[in-house]
């Protein structure tokens, strides 16, 4: 019996694996067919046969730069959903790019959010202010996906804080992205003290104080923060947390001489 079951085993792994083999090779001609992007029927009605067949002939930074290009076109003409869905395309031709993302999200959120809100064609202001906020969703939405695919970078994760905090006016999802932006180690200083600010806005006081004394006791000749921000904005906490004299890192008394 254990014969057989060997004899079996000989004749059936050498075809299980050419098989495997070749749903790997397929799959990749399939990746590459497009130049690693997924073209829908959809995205082929966007994009036109001619772009159709420079992604058929590998080119899809070309396509990409083109349809980006020509996003802008649609800006100037005020066809926001042409732009947008130029926009959406680019970034499924090109998901590994910061640019397109962060760009993509600003023009959503401020160019064309705020077209929508002045347009001349509301009724009223409450109308115009709920067609802006409509592209301060799918901006959010698009920073999300941008997320998605470069999840290893602090841009798009500041982006969409920045987002939080001037479009949607919530410095408590603000404070959140820009904690997670701060982690990376290629961070910005400004973001880190970004991320202090907002989560004392969001009540977080005490959360803050620690945030601000964290950069504080740095080394101020290797991180290049704006220490008399920093100073103030401690001092400011002490006073308004009351904190006791020998436990603040600036006492009253040292402030006055």
């Amino acid at each position: 019996m254990r014969a057989i079951l060997m004899a079996i085993l000989m004749l059936v792994l050498p075809v299980w694996w050419t098989l495997s083999l070749q749903q790997r090779i397929e799959g990749e001609r399939l990746q590459l067919k497009y130049g690693g992007a997924h073209v829908t029927r959809e995205m082929r009605d966007v994009i036109g046969q001619g772009m159709a067949i420079g992604l058929l002939a590998g080119f899809r930074g070309v396509v990409a730069d083109f349809l980006w290009i020509q996003s802008h076109s649609h800006w100037e003409k005020k066809e926001w959903l042409q732009q947008y869905s130029d926009m959406q395309v680019v970034t499924t031709l090109q998901p590994q790019s910061v640019l397109f993302w962060d760009s993509g999200s600003w023009h959503m959120a401020w160019n064309i959010g705020y077209a929508e809100r002045v347009d001349t064609n509301n009724y009223t202001l409450a109308q115009g202010i709920k067609r802006e906020m409509v592209w301060h969703e799918r901006a959010r939405q698009f920073l999300l996906r941008g997320i998605e695919n470069v999840p290893n970078r602090y841009e798009l994760y500041f982006k969409l804080g920045w987002l939080y905090d001037q479009k949607f006016k919530d410095p408590c999802l603000a404070a959140e992205q820009y904690g997670i932006a701060e982690r990376f180690p290629d961070v910005p200083a400004y973001v880190v003290r970004m991320h202090c600010r907002k989560l004392a806005e969001c009540g977080k006081v005490a959360e803050s104080y620690e945030c601000w004394k964290s950069i504080w006791f740095q080394d101020h000749n290797k991180v290049p923060h704006i220490w008399s921000i920093v100073e103030r904005e401690i001092r400011k906490l002490e006073n308004d947390m009351n904190i006791p004299e020998p436990q603040r890192v600036f006492p009253k008394q040292s402030h006055k001489a």
